[in-house]
């Protein structure tokens, strides 16, 4: 029985307006260990582009701990459109584990509607082919 959910902290350092520094970090707090640490460095070309890389450790899954290196790209085709693509290569396995490949819509003033295709395989934690499709309400 755990009495405490994780504590989840983001540091973001933005030196230039096209340069940021990421480090998210998941503590258990029951047991104060260091469950995932994830750090990035995005670059911005004006509002359309945006690329991260980065690498994503995570020390809780059973029998493995993981250990990914990730890029993360997204283009504003204009006001209302945004697509993107993310890649993870495992890096025990030298593979890729992951591959998403989205689109996001605003449906009217106030709706946020995004598709994305999910392929996973070579992970201990997922596998398989997904479909995502979310609503969020982005402004009131």
């Amino acid at each position: 029985q755990e009495d405490f959910s994780d504590f989840y902290t983001v540091l973001s350092i933005s030196p230039a307006y096209w340069v940021n520094f990421e480090t998210l970090v998941r503590i258990n707090p029951n047991n104060f260990d260091l469950d995932q640490v994830t750090t990035g460095i995005s670059f911005r070309d004006g509002e359309d582009l945006e690329v991260m890389f980065g690498n994503n450790y995570v020390t809780d899954v059973p029998g493995v701990n993981v250990n990914q290196f990730f890029i993360d790209a997204r283009y504003r085709l204009d006001s209302r459109n945004l697509i993107g693509a993310y890649w993870a290569i495992d890096a025990r396995q030298g593979e890729l584990t992951e591959q998403v490949y989205m689109w996001e819509t605003m449906l009217g003033h106030s709706w946020e509607l995004t598709f994305a295709i999910i392929n996973r395989s070579g992970s201990t934690r997922e596998n398989g082919f997904d479909f995502q499709l979310s609503v969020s309400l982005v402004r009131i």
